[in-house]
């Protein structure tokens, strides 16, 4: 009861304010006419026109307070049923939370591709990734014309404190490779150090950060997958500099949580010797890279550890392609929630319009143009698809960054990109559009009779 009084109340003072700005309106205009033209003087002249910029003023006052009034309107009707309102945004919300994630994976993977060294082949078993290569293919492949040389690699998955929660990989290496490869920045002299050095460990820079290391300090790690020959599984090393990637290459915001050992230490440290998970092959000339890969696979084709000599991105691909197309499956999954929102969004606007068919032809009435009445109801579609939308795309970027930190270790980069974030308000105006083209099209075309006899 106390709800439809203040309804009524508000509807009258609103009704009350139009009849103002049209009486005055009338008022002007009709003293505005009443001053015509006189051959007795310029006295008469000079008032009515002055009477004539009086009413136009006011005219356009009364307009201006009448337009002021949309933005409340639209707020009162876009919270009429709340329930419904909260639901629907938070439904909006969530679909774009998660194509804000999900788009921020495929980005990842997709920028690993395009990172890539075009000069630098990825020797590794073709039976498995996990099978060692013998160290002795280091000088055969190096002999082959037009490689400047072969860097041996081994995983290793170092932890740190507790071996559950704080795995870091790291990669066992020669000193060279910091030499060669343009992707990581590392001081001259902390290369040498490294070189100098036999325990040696070049430390991702935010993965320092994490643990307070500092260049001097002695970090012991463990790791089961590769025993000493001793039988142990502590590993010490000692900090000898600092490593962060190249932002001219991969860009702002890549996580460095990994570190880089010597590979010789490594090797004559553990229990089983002389093996290489994968080479690292620098190629003098890009457009040999192609005739490079075949020749190394063709000479170890019949020996007892055949080859697999890829590119990186090659490498990435086929590596994605074990457990599908991921980008087709992003796409997929998508395609579905926005449709669902669709559905969900026009069934709401539909709904609300329905609700509100007295109340649209009572502004007719009252003087809203057919266009102002269709405005009202495409503006309330805009604003809870687009606000919902920015909502969910803030939630996804709020929900990244820890992720991103918890596993840089196998995804140094996972962020939104500025296109997602663009195109992910773009696909929310496109939404409100769609899901308010019914009715605003049966708003524009209201008659007020019709309209009326539905109160």
């Amino acid at each position: 009861m106390h709800s439809w009084r203040r309804r009524k109340k508000s509807g009258c003072r609103f009704l009350a304010s139009w009849k103002r700005c049209s009486n005055s309106n009338d008022a002007g205009a009709h003293s505005a006419r009443s001053c015509k033209p006189s051959r007795f003087g310029s006295g008469a002249n000079m008032a009515g026109l002055r009477t004539m910029a009086a009413a136009r003023s006011t005219h356009r006052h009364c307009r201006e307070r009448v337009d002021m009034k949309f933005i409340p309107l639209i707020w009162s009707m876009l919270w009429r049923r709340r329930a419904r309102t909260v639901l629907t945004a938070a439904s909006i919300a969530a679909a774009f939370m998660l194509y804000g994630m999900l788009q921020a994976v495929g980005s990842t993977l997709a920028l690993g591709g395009k990172t890539a060294s075009a000069d630098t082949l990825l020797t590794t078993n073709r039976y498995g990734f996990g099978k060692p290569l013998p160290y002795a293919y280091r000088s055969q492949i190096e002999a082959i014309p037009g490689v400047r040389n072969a860097l041996p690699g081994v995983i290793v998955p170092f932890s740190y404190q507790d071996s559950r929660t704080s795995t870091q990989p790291s990669v066992a290496i020669d000193p060279q490779m910091f030499r060669t490869d343009r992707r990581f920045v590392v001081a001259p002299e902390q290369i040498k150090a490294l070189e100098a050095t036999r325990t040696g460990i070049i430390v991702g820079r935010d993965l320092a950060t994490k643990y307070g290391w500092k260049i001097g300090d002695r970090i012991t790690l463990s790791t089961h997958r590769i025993p000493r020959a001793d039988g142990g599984t502590y590993w010490d090393f000692d900090m000898v500099g600092l490593f962060d990637y190249n932002t001219e290459l991969l860009g702002e915001g890549v996580s460095s949580m990994r570190t880089f050992v010597r590979y010789d230490y490594v090797d004559e440290t553990r229990a089983t010797k002389g093996g290489v998970d994968l080479y690292f092959v620098h190629v003098k000339d890009v457009a040999q890279v192609p005739a490079v890969a075949k020749q190394i696979d063709t000479m170890f084709q019949n020996s007892d550890n055949p080859s697999k000599t890829q590119t990186e991105s090659e490498q990435q691909r086929s590596m994605m392609a074990q457990i599908g197309d991921v980008g087709v499956i992003i796409r997929a999954v998508l395609s579905a929630v926005f449709f669902t929102l669709v559905v969900v969004a026009g069934n709401t606007m539909m709904r609300s319009f329905r609700e509100r068919i007295p109340e649209l032809a009572v502004l007719k009435t009252l003087g809203f143009t057919d266009a102002k009445v269709a405005a009202l109801v495409g503006t309330e579609a805009l604003l809870l698809c687009v606000g919902s939308g920015v909502l969910g795309l803030g939630l996804a970027w709020l929900i990244l960054k820890p992720v991103s930190h918890a596993i840089a270790s196998v995804f140094p980069v996972l962020r939104m990109g500025d296109g997602v974030v663009s195109l992910g308000i773009t696909f929310a105006f496109a939404l409100g559009v769609v899901s308010a083209v019914i009715p605003v099209w049966h708003s524009a075309r209201l008659n007020i009779v019709s309209g009326l006899s539905r109160r």
